[in-house]
């Protein structure tokens, strides 16, 4: 092999070679920061976890091609800067000395409204399907979203569940049987009692869910059921807009534009129903848990300010990427997320095959730190 050493004379490719690690560095500071998420800038988030491997493999390339110290120099800052970011996903937490403490295992799962809207003759399959799926996960409580009153009763049901069980409300609170809303349910009757229950406001005429449980030794948890606006970039839109581009239609450009402010303005809105969930509970003195469908990656501000104060229990606890849903039927984005309060360790998190839903299942297994 040639010695590595420092190139004679640097060459366009030497002069180039930074600009990958900068952006990264750049994306990476601009969502830890929690900047104001420009629309460009909140879709290289998005893909924040693609870009950051395509740039380790053009360095590998780098050193392979060059054969210098800048270019292995460079290769190991890329890789600094990974293990800084994802050193969590590779090693995941150890629990051992708490594992004998109270433990809350939770599950959320966009059920996409069991199918309803696309094979509706199929709902009661599902249905069965979805019972077999959380009766194998076996979780104490159980978060859903896109679920109706009426497919969460023949849910619970076939689970076996009382009536009081579970707390629903739809997206708006309109307290109609068959549209999509929330539910929160207790499965581990034995273990777990619902002590207060609430539907609450998010804007501008949102809903979320809070419950109060305590287990047989008295120990209290919050638990927050969520599902934020969806950004309203639909794979339907963009294949119609690709469509257009394709036959050099000059509307693909408008529809881009209305499609990236529409964007934008589901992000803001985002941000805000974030931010007032974090108001509500910042004086909770009960260990918190948040279980829902974000609607956002990981990436983007809005989840550098939740791990500011509240726990990514797959980011802890779970390996490789743990994506909830594929967009577009090629891109994997995990999205579904389990925070919990920095008074519960993170034990185990894990996800299930869909089946049912566009949406895998997260499941975390979270214990109560002896010193709270």
């Amino acid at each position: 092999m040639d010695k590595i050493i420092y190139p004679e004379r640097f060459t366009t490719l030497d002069v180039l070679a930074p600009v990958p690690l900068a952006g990264i560095l750049a994306l990476f500071l601009y969502g830890h920061l929690g900047l104001d998420p420009w629309v460009p800038v909140a879709l290289l988030l998005t893909v924040f976890p693609f870009l950051f491997a395509a740039s380790i493999g053009w360095y590998v390339l780098y050193v392979v091609l060059r054969k210098t110290t800048y270019s292995v120099l460079l290769f190991t800052l890329a890789l600094v800067l990974a293990a800084f970011r994802y050193t969590d996903f590779i090693m995941p937490t150890d629990v051992s000395g708490v594992e004998q403490s109270s433990s809350i295992r939770v599950m959320t799962w966009n059920v996409q409204r069991m199918g309803y809207f696309d094979t509706r003759e199929h709902v009661p399959t599902n249905l069965d399907a979805a019972t077999a799926k959380i009766r194998h996960a076996q979780p104490d409580v159980l978060v859903l979203q896109e679920i109706s009153r009426r497919h969460l009763n023949a849910l619970q049901r076939r689970l076996g569940l009382q009536s009081n069980a579970c707390h629903w409300t739809d997206y708006h609170g309109r307290g109609i049987d068959h549209l999509g809303g929330l539910a929160i349910c207790v499965i581990n009757d034995r273990e777990w009692t619902i002590l207060t229950k609430r539907s609450l406001d998010l804007p501008p005429s949102w809903k979320y869910l809070f419950v109060e449980i305590a287990d047989r030794r008295d120990q209290t948890f919050n638990l927050l059921g969520l599902h934020l606006v969806p950004p309203k970039v639909t794979e339907d839109g963009v294949r119609e807009m690709t469509g257009k581009t394709m036959r050099l239609d000059m509307s693909a450009f408008s529809d881009l534009l209305d499609t990236l402010r529409e964007y934008r303005t589901q992000i803001h809105l985002q941000e805000n129903q974030i931010q007032k969930v974090i108001e509500r509970i910042q004086n909770f003195r009960d260990p918190t848990v948040m279980a829902g469908d974000f609607n956002t990656p990981p990436d983007l501000p809005l989840h550098y300010r939740l791990r500011g104060q509240f726990q990514d229990a797959w980011g802890l606890a779970g390996t490789g990427l743990g994506y909830t849903r594929v967009w577009g039927g090629f891109l994997p984005l995990r999205i579904d997320f389990i925070y919990a309060s920095k008074s519960l360790a993170v034990g185990t998190a894990g996800n299930l095959d869909a089946g049912v839903s566009d949406h895998r299942p997260v499941i975390a297994t979270l214990y109560l730190n002896s010193d709270s």
